[in-house]
């Protein structure tokens, strides 16, 4: 699977090893009750289906691309944080809550057409229970495995 179009929400992961990334997508796994492949297949046949679900893992991607900005910033010891590192903080830390809310909207809208269109969405009761927290770990492990099946695609 590739997106079509615009494929700048992934610059950030080059900044990672192949390890911290699937170590990542290891950790965050277990937060998703199907996989990429499975949604994926869910919304073929279907345009409007796979708009939605195009719109969803697109989100994912930016919102995990702004978790992994403020992961490498975090890591920036404090004494070395000086005003440009509070500005950086600042400005991602509010494109991320805001991201945060929109991957949200596109998980649920997904969910919805499914339900729409007479297929399941009964993996959203899993990522739901555990409230946002559960859409973040969802969002970053569905961003991570769509990350990694670019890269295993890019071996081949």
């Amino acid at each position: 699977m590739r997106l079509e179009g615009d494929q700048e929400p992934i610059k950030e992961y080059s900044h990672y090893s192949h390890d911290k990334i699937e170590s990542n997508a290891a950790r965050f796994r277990s937060r998703m009750s199907i996989s990429l492949k499975k949604l994926e297949e869910m919304s073929t046949g279907n345009e409007f289906l796979k708009k939605t679900f195009y719109d969803m893992v697109l989100y994912c991607l930016r919102y995990t691309e702004d978790v992994f900005i403020m992961d490498r910033l975090n890591e920036i010891p404090v004494s070395s944080r000086d005003e440009n590192w509070r500005n950086e903080y600042e400005t991602t830390d509010a494109r991320r809550r805001t991201l945060h809310d929109a991957t949200i909207d596109s998980i649920n809208i997904f969910s919805r057409t499914l339900r729409e269109y007479g297929k399941s969405n009964e993996w959203l009761r899993e990522v739901a229970k555990n409230g946002r927290p559960g859409y973040a770990g969802f969002a970053i492990a569905l961003a991570l495995e769509y990350y990694l099946s670019l890269e295993g695609n890019d071996n081949e």
